[in-house]
């Protein structure tokens, strides 16, 4: 079956990337040696996140001691964990369009009729306006949490298995660090031990830190303000700065949730801090890398981002100061509304099929009148104001 027919998904402009609000539009080429009767074929939008938290990393809080007994006893509940209990998957999107075939398609029910679809070359067009809402970026780590999107098409015939393909896609979720909860400073935050000897209060060590946004770009420096004062006996080893991404991975049992700490970046001082001294950084950068972006919209996963200067002290004790930020995608606006207009008039733009040919002339008849253009048209601009 194989050899007497080839499937294949392709996407207009060989574009890979899309945003929230977009059209995703392409087309389906199908060779076919010999007439072949066919049921229908189906395209199919899919986005899923998955999740599945290393059981190594179990944080049992119902067990508040650490002896030797509760730990026995977790090794041994953790062990008899079903692989199934420790994942979870949350479907994103799921939407299916049949540009060919006739009958009715109604979830497992398969039209009546069944279509000739003659040898030869065939292109089948499709399109989908992807919601302006609830569309995660892309994410891979592995087999721990994944989210991914795909276009599916599946060739179905009325007598042998179905033949499908997959083609991956990326979503870059629209946050927009210049809108103005993303660009003012964080708020300044302060932390302050006492310091006591031989009983008596005996100084202490006070550090105030903010940043001077709120939302950042991978690639952008953070640049923090931070002042420490070390009015004690003890001595300041350095100052520690750290950019942290924090990881919620959710499984099916919520006991097995886990929360994910990972260092992205960090950067140290110099000079200690002796007594009735202070260290001052002002607009000290701290470098982004490239790292995937604030997610907060999807049910199985979310990851946040926190800057946290640490005055590092003797004996492994330190004071924490921790101020989240959020890492952005693009500083651009994503004009949604031009793109639906766009898609409506005709205008050749990214959502350009074909040269020759319209956008809505290209694709007429792939799209029942069930799309709501208009809700996506008229509601754009009051959603954007909400969102504000």
């Amino acid at each position: 079956m194989v050899k007497a027919l080839t499937l294949k998904v392709q996407f207009y402009d060989n574009r890979d990337i899309y945003y929230p609000g977009q059209i995703l539009a392409g087309y389906l080429d199908t060779d076919i040696r010999r007439d072949v009767q066919i049921n229908y074929i189906s395209v199919r939008l899919l986005g899923q996140a998955n999740s599945s938290p290393p059981m190594g990393m179990v944080d049992d809080d119902d067990d508040d001691d650490d002896d030797d007994g509760d730990r026995d006893d977790y090794q041994r509940r953790t062990s008899t964990v079903k692989l199934d209990e420790n994942q979870y998957q949350a479907s994103i999107i799921d939407r299916i369009i049949v540009p060919w075939g006739k009958g009715n398609f109604a979830d497992d029910q398969k039209p009546i009729r069944h279509d000739i679809l003659t040898a030869g070359h065939h292109r089948f067009p499709f399109a989908f306006v992807l919601p302006e809402e609830g569309l995660p970026s892309s994410v891979k780590a592995g087999s721990t949490f994944t989210i991914n999107y795909q276009i599916s098409a599946t060739i179905v015939f009325p007598h042998r298995p179905s033949y499908t393909v997959h083609q991956s896609f990326f979503i870059f979720e629209v946050v927009d660090v210049n809108l103005p909860r993303y660009v003012k400073s964080s708020k300044t935050d302060t932390k302050e031990i006492k310091i006591s000897k031989l009983c008596c209060l005996h100084g202490s060590i006070r550090i105030t830190a903010s940043t001077n946004h709120v939302g950042f770009r991978p690639g952008e420096p953070v640049c923090m303000n931070v002042r420490v004062q070390n009015n004690s006996h003890k001595i300041i080893r350095y100052l520690r700065a750290k950019l942290i991404q924090i990881v919620e991975i959710k499984a099916k049992l919520k006991q097995f949730n886990r929360t994910i700490e990972h260092i992205c970046s960090e950067k140290h001082s110099i000079k200690s801090i002796v007594q009735d001294e202070e260290l001052i950084w002002e607009k000290e950068p701290l470098q982004i890398p490239s790292v995937p972006p604030t997610v907060n919209s999807c049910p199985a996963i979310s990851i946040n981002y926190a800057v946290e200067i640490q005055a590092v002290l003797p004996r492994k004790y330190h004071l924490v100061v921790r101020i989240p930020i959020t890492i952005g995608t693009v500083r651009l606006f994503i004009n949604t509304s031009a793109s639906v207009t766009a898609y409506r008039s005709g205008v050749d733009t990214n959502c350009r099929l074909d040269g020759s040919e319209s956008v809505k002339q290209q694709l007429k008849g792939t799209i029942s009148d069930a799309v709501a253009f208009k809700d996506v048209e008229l509601d754009f601009n009051e959603r954007r104001q909400a969102s504000l």
